[in-house]
């Protein structure tokens, strides 16, 4: 008990370490629970199911998008209110930062608005639920042969989702108020929590309903563990019984309805790619560009663990003012972050094709095009990210156009190449719509924040 006290405390005195390590520990335990029941589904369930189980939960995710990006909008708001300076030079060009009180006071101002808006998101995604689908769906090649089992795997998992959606407000309290370090132990907690409990059901009742159900269990545990964190830490400084004031209802809403357009462009970048490649392609040839997708995507997460736990912090040194800490912390994780993407695409292209022979067999990975695609796709959209981050934490969101014009390009490429070149259509034309758009823009919109955030001269502050 005195070590776990201890380590707390030291927790709290360094937000951002704290933050990094939990965050490693998070893909840690995503990464392992990955090599547990990856094998375990291709083998019992076969490519097929495997397929759709895989392109399910990628579709799945887009129920995340009636999210309108109030989770980012809500950390960075409230980072922002609990450090805010009154009358600090930096704070006047945060345009889309909210006007609250400053300190806890505007944290709770900030929980009841957010509160009242999530139960409304949630509300949207239910209903985005239904439709895809009954009205989508059908129209697709991913499900080859409906039937109950089907409908039941899709619509509890869909719940599981629904549960996640009402998991973001903690989280974003907890990242904001620089608790992430806890929030990213459950997260990872539950990475590994849902995969072996998926196994288990599954070498139980060979079945996707049966694994649907143990996630559904897992996403209860995960929901009930996240509010109590909430409520035991922010909740002695926060006043829950605060009435949101319809000003700052109206405001959040417009300044997150961008974020959630660049949430949508990233996922139709990024996660949209399988199930759009089942649907066109069909199933069974999912699972394999699955495991590489997958695991780019951990090893993104691995990166960003060091560099998006640095945003919060950000945010708190520009609304106090601390104009040449900002700066000094952007040129680290700049540093650091374009170092490790360069580090990560070496294990990619090179280490994981024999660690996946080894994993699950041979034969069940992507062709060396493909991977050399994804390889450089990840490189370039990693290192430019990065930047990106900084702008968005400033208070800024000039994205909501190039990510929703990068997805729109990435899912009508893969339309027009994948029944041309195969699977190798999606990797390029992630990559080619990239190019286009927003890999380019994010850098010029970085350097934009680094010219706009120069120290005062000393004569103006006196």
């Amino acid at each position: 008990m005195n070590f776990l006290r201890l380590s707390f405390k030291w927790s709290e005195a360094h937000p951002a370490r704290a933050a990094v390590i939990a965050g490693w520990y998070q893909q840690g335990c995503t990464i392992l629970g990955a090599i547990i029941s990856i094998p375990f589904i291709l083998r019992l369930l076969g490519r097929e199911d495997a397929g759709l189980w895989f392109s399910l939960q990628g579709l799945l995710t887009m129920l995340g998008l009636a999210d309108f990006g109030f989770s980012s909008a809500i950390s960075r708001q409230a980072a922002h209110s609990l450090h805010l300076v009154i009358g600090n030079s930096v704070r006047e060009h945060n345009r889309d930062l909210v006007e609250t009180q400053p300190g806890w006071a505007g944290v709770s101002e900030l929980y009841a608005a957010s509160r009242l808006l999530f139960w409304r998101v949630t509300a949207v995604a239910a209903i985005s639920l239904v439709v895809v689908y009954h009205a989508v769906l059908p129209f697709t090649r991913l499900i080859a042969h409906p039937s109950l089992s089907t409908t039941l795997t899709y619509y509890t998992l869909g719940v599981s989702v629904l549960l996640s959606m009402q998991l973001r407000l903690p989280l974003s309290f907890l990242d904001g108020t620089g608790y992430m370090f806890l929030s990213r132990l459950i997260l990872g907690s539950y990475g590994i929590l849902w995969n072996v409990a998926s196994v288990i059901a599954l070498l139980w009742i060979p079945s996707l309903v049966s694994m649907s159900v143990a996630v559904l269990g897992c996403s209860v545990l995960q929901y009930a563990a996240m509010h109590l964190a909430l409520s035991r830490l922010g909740g002695r400084q926060i006043d829950f019984s605060v009435t949101a004031p319809k000003p700052l209802l109206s405001r959040l809403w417009k300044v997150a309805l961008p974020l959630g357009v660049v949430s949508s462009g990233f996922y139709l970048v990024g996660v949209v790619q399988v199930p759009l490649l089942g649907a066109t392609l069909g199933a069974a040839v999912v699972a394999p560009y699955y495991i590489a997708a997958r695991i780019s995507q951990t090893l993104h997460a691995v990166v960003q663990q060091m560099t998006l736990t640095q945003m919060p912090l950000f945010t708190q040194q520009l609304a106090a003012g601390h104009v040449p800490a900002a700066r000094n912390r952007m040129v680290r994780t700049l540093i650091g972050g374009t170092s490790l993407y360069f580090l990560t695409s070496v294990l990619l292209y090179f280490i994981s094709p024999s660690i996946v022979r080894v994993w699950v067999g041979p034969g069940q990975y992507v062709t060396a095009t493909v991977l050399l695609l994804i390889t450089i796709n990840f490189l370039v959209g990693g290192i430019t990210v990065v930047p990106s981050h900084f702008v968005m934490a400033a208070g800024y969101n000039p994205f909501a156009l190039s990510t929703l014009a990068q997805g729109a390009l990435t899912i009508l490429g893969i339309i027009a190449l994948c029944p041309m070149i195969g699977v190798a259509g999606a990797p390029l034309a992630c990559l080619l719509a990239g190019l286009c758009t927003g890999y380019w823009y994010n850098l010029f919109k970085a350097r934009q924040l680094w010219l706009q955030i120069q120290p005062e001269p000393e004569a103006e502050r006196h």
